[in-house]
């Protein structure tokens, strides 16, 4: 039987934990395990990677209940209820009471939610379609 030599023993001693290692870190790799899995990923997120949806209706909702709460925030709670409404190319007119005065109020579409104008002076700038006009500027 051969003797080895100390830088033999020494080399054989290194040898097979780092050869254990490398098996290990194979069947690791195989498996999809990392030591940084958790740092980066592939996906990206959904709000950069999508537009955002367009709104259904960017002309406004034009029913009744949706204009009510329209005129409601308008005038802090004060108008008596939407009686009548007309909706037209992105504007609206309604008609109800307020303050025990029969009134209207105008609003214009801006991304789907209804603000309102100020009648006298959209009237007086123009640009109304015919229908709104009719209404909230006679």
């Amino acid at each position: 039987m051969a003797r080895m030599t100390t830088s033999a023993r020494i080399m054989r001693s290194l040898v097979l934990p780092v050869g254990a290692l490398a098996i290990a870190g194979l069947t690791l790799s195989a498996c999809g395990g990392s030591s940084d899995s958790g740092s980066s990923s592939s996906a990206a997120p959904a709000s950069s990677s999508e537009p955002p949806a367009p709104n259904p209706n960017p002309e406004g909702d034009c029913s009744q209940e949706a204009l009510n709460s329209a005129a409601a925030n308008a005038t802090g709670g004060s108008f008596g209820g939407v009686e009548e409404f007309t909706c037209d190319g992105g504007w609206a007119v309604v008609s109800g009471k307020m303050n025990d005065q029969y009134t209207n109020l105008l609003f214009q579409a801006q991304d789907g939610s209804w603000m309102p104008k100020e009648i006298q002076e959209t009237c007086q700038a123009g640009g109304l379609p015919a229908k709104i006009s009719e209404i909230a500027c006679s």
